[in-house]
């Protein structure tokens, strides 16, 4: 369900259900092509860790229960598509890291179906739709960018834990504006304190994809 796919995110990186912060208005923009029947499949790109999957659970948290949070989308076969479909009312596919061959395939399998819209989010920075979906009005593609300091700054602020100017600093630079490596090095600030940059090597290799 969508809730505990949101419960099981929320709890990855930092172990406390934080309110979203930042990119209001790609949320609001995402909203718009959700509702926005000519819409069909939208695509959310970007680095690992950087709030991809929080986003995708961020603008459907308002439609949760016409959402569906896909684990395997090698399973799904064409009946499936058909059979989410018969559902009443409009479902929303959410899939995570798909393989790029295979964006296209599941985009046709629901660019004839009235009532479906899919969410993909891809860990691919240098992403590039094809021309297809380029020209493509039906198909919108986000291109995710890291946070800026203000948002990094509220994100820790956020987390409520205690961490003096200098070290927060240090951690909002290097992260680079990375949320999921800012979180994470909030968890090991302790350490880093100790260790300096020694530290924060390890934060960046726990958040390698």
């Amino acid at each position: 369900s969508w809730h505990d796919a949101f419960d099981r995110h929320s709890r990855k990186l930092f172990k406390n259900n934080l309110a979203y912060i930042g990119r209001k208005d790609l949320v609001n923009k995402i909203d718009s092509q959700i509702n926005d029947d000519r819409v069909k499949a939208i695509i959310i790109s970007g680095l690992c860790d950087l709030g991809k999957t929080r986003l995708a659970l961020e603008v459907t948290r308002k439609y949760q229960y016409e959402t569906l949070i896909v684990d395997d989308y090698r399973s799904i076969a064409t009946k499936d598509w058909a059979h989410f479909e018969s559902s009443s009312g409009r479902i929303l596919v959410v899939i995570e890291n798909p393989e790029i061959q295979e964006i296209q395939r599941i985009i046709e399998e629901i660019l004839g179906r009235s009532h479906l819209k899919v969410i993909f989010t891809i860990p691919y920075p240098n992403y590039q739709p094809s021309l297809f979906q380029s020209a493509d009005s039906r198909i919108a593609h986000h291109k995710l960018e890291s946070l800026s300091r203000q948002e990094c700054e509220e994100s820790l602020k956020a987390t409520g834990k205690q961490i003096d100017y200098g070290l927060s600093s240090w951690i909002i630079h290097q992260s680079g504006g990375n949320p999921g490596i800012l979180l994470s090095a909030v968890n090991f600030s302790d350490k880093l304190r100790e260790d300096g940059e020694g530290g924060y090597n390890q934060v960046g290799w726990a958040n390698e994809c």
